[in-house]
Order: C-alpha cells, then structure tokens, then sequence
C-alpha cells in the first residue's frame, strides 16, 4: 500500500512541478489525480500500477511522457506514452485494420499478418522515392538511416531516418558522430555540385540533439544564434539559453535548401528542423512535425516502474515555441497518403523539386 500510495504521489507531484504546460492538451492534472486515488484498492501488482499510470497520462497526448519498466528506451515496445498524431507507423496500421473491417490487433496471426502490410507499404514508398534517383547515384549507409542520390534535375536528396545509433540499437553518442562524420563526408562529396538539395527527414523520430547540430553546421554559411531552450521549474523557468552553432570547417553545402517533414518528425528531428529553419537558404515543406521536442525527464517510481515528463521548451530564433503543435510548413503536403503509393508518387518531393528548379 505504501508503495503504491508513493508511487501515484511522485507521478502526480514531479508532473505537477515540471510539465511543461496542461493546457496544451486542456487536461486537468488534479482531476486526473483524484480519480485515480480510489483506483490504488484495485492495485495488485506492478503491472496494476504501470497500467492506471498509462491512463493517467494519455490524455496529455504527449510523445515525452514516458513510462517503462526497468530504463526508458524511446521507441521500445515496452515503454508506454501516447503522441497528439499519429506516426507513419500508425497510419499504416490503421489502413490495415480498416482494410480488415477490425477495431484492434486480437491474435499473433493478425499482429504478424499487419506487420506484413506495414513492410510492403513501407517498401513501396522506398520504392517510390528511388524512382526519382537518376541512374547509379543511388547510395546508403547505416542500414539505411542515410540515402542520398541526384536527380535527372540535378537536385540532390538526403533521406535521414535517425539521429542516433548509427551503428547498433545501443551505439553511443561518440561512436555515433564518428560514424556521421564519415557518412555526411561521403554524402555531400557525392552531392556538392547539385543545384539545389532535398533533405528528408519526414521518417526521423529522433535521438541526440548533438547529432542534428552537427549535421546542421553542414548547411549554414555564417555563425549564429539557432534555438533557444529552458525548464519549467515549479511557478519559474530556469534560465534562458541561447543555443549558437558554428559552421562545419568542410564539406558544407550552402546552395538552397528544402527540408520535408512530417507528422511523424520528432524529437532531435524537429530539434534539427527548428536550427534548419534559422537559416536564409532553407524552405521547410510537408507537414507540421510532431511537436515533441522536450527531453525527457525521468524520475524512478518502484522498483520497477520508471516515469518520464516533457520538461523543456524550445523556441525559435523569433520566441515562437511549437511543443505539441509542431513546426508550421509551407507549403503543407500530406505525406504516406494511399493515394500516393498507389501512384507511385511523392507529392512533397515534387514540390520540392519544383521549387528547387525555378
């Protein structure tokens, strides 16, 4: 009893003192807090707690609110939090069940049958994005988290699906910008005479805030002021502060610039965005990113069960913070439509083209 008493006491008060911000999704903490005191009888194991947890926290609909059972893994299976839109991921399911005339996944022979379907659309879109790559320009690396090739227009593309773990799931920071540096190198050697580049990180759900500015600093031509950040701290805010990037000492591309976005860009995707749309060279097209940019804050529950919070806001060069809502695009294209695959075409990546080539 103590320790589930403990337990929803430190998940109601840690969030009451450093959240960003209930309004964002118009919950009401406290209420949410009193429902669910007279839910502790009902508890009976970790997994009881774990589970009332979980639905306390989905109506904030929030990316970076986390909860895990031994460490927190962004992405992993077992952690639990709930995002304001849908990833490709969820989109692509959704289509499934509908196609399937099911409201939820019941059996392992539906879940592996809607996996299935989620691969072959995936394909097709990668299918799709090839399509555009003028002959034997085509390249990867790390296991495709990097594609890059020029088009019969003489525009180059990147395709960046990760900010982290370059190597393995479980590669450092440092091991990570070692293997960057080396692809970033290879990539717009490959590309530094285009007369314009498509960056796309429409798929790119995050990782380290340092890997998007180092790969930022490949596209900007002078030093200068590129976000801001601070923390909520109970009634205050910690300290603003002024994030500056230099420019890389070599192979930079400082030609225009068309970064894509969508739905399902987040975290130190949208972080890299953000720094992106600093710059005079770049358009952001697509549509508006995921609006989780906060770190996450973590705090440990029992002994098993840890608790993460959106803690931070990031805000543009101008003041403007886009947490939850995103950042804005123009113009805005949906991305992964079945329109679009049934086509084999990719509306925003035109548009870029478009606008690269007038």
């Amino acid at each position: 009893d103590l320790v589930r008493s403990r337990g929803l006491g430190d998940v109601y008060k840690r969030q009451n003192q450093y959240y960003v911000d209930f309004s964002l999704s118009d919950t009401d903490w406290n209420e949410i807090y009193q429902d669910a005191i007279p839910e502790l009888d009902e508890i009976e194991s970790e997994e009881d707690l774990f589970e009332l947890f979980s639905l306390m926290i989905t109506p904030l609909q929030d990316a970076h609110n986390i909860l895990a059972i031994g460490t927190i893994n962004n992405g992993d299976e077992d952690d639990f939090s709930v995002s304001y839109k849908p990833d490709y991921v969820e989109i692509l399911l959704d289509e499934f069940l509908t196609i399937e005339d099911l409201e939820e996944l019941q059996t392992q022979e539906q879940a592996q049958a809607a996996n299935q379907y989620i691969q072959s659309q995936l394909d097709i879109y990668n299918e799709t994005i090839l399509a555009y790559a003028k002959e034997e320009t085509a390249e990867e690396a790390a296991d495709n988290d990097f594609t890059w090739f020029i088009t019969d227009e003489n525009i180059g593309y990147l395709s960046i699906s990760s900010m982290a773990n370059f190597l393995d799931s479980d590669s450092d920071l440092k091991d990570d910008i070692q293997v960057l540096t080396q692809i970033l190198n290879r990539a717009l050697t490959a590309l530094k005479d285009v007369n314009g580049l498509i960056i796309d990180v429409r798929m790119n759900g995050g990782g380290h805030d340092e890997i998007s500015m180092l790969i930022a600093q490949r596209f900007m031509a002078n030093s200068g002021h590129v976000y801001s950040k601070q923390a909520r701290l109970g009634n205050d805010r910690t300290p603003l502060l002024n994030v500056y990037l230099e420019p890389a000492s070599d192979n930079q591309y400082l030609g225009p610039v068309v970064v894509l976005t969508s739905a399902s860009t987040a975290s130190a995707a949208e972080v890299f965005a953000l720094a992106m749309g600093s710059f005079v060279n770049v358009s952001i097209m697509g549509e508006s990113t995921q609006g989780a940019f906060s770190d996450v804050l973590t705090s440990r529950v029992t002994s098993d069960i840890v608790f993460g919070l959106s803690n931070e806001y990031y805000l543009s060069t101008t003041g403007q913070w886009f947490e939850h809502i995103g950042i804005p695009v123009e113009p805005q294209i949906p991305f992964l439509t079945s329109e679009q695959r049934e086509q084999k075409r990719d509306y925003a990546l035109e548009e870029a083209l478009k606008h690269l080539t007038q």
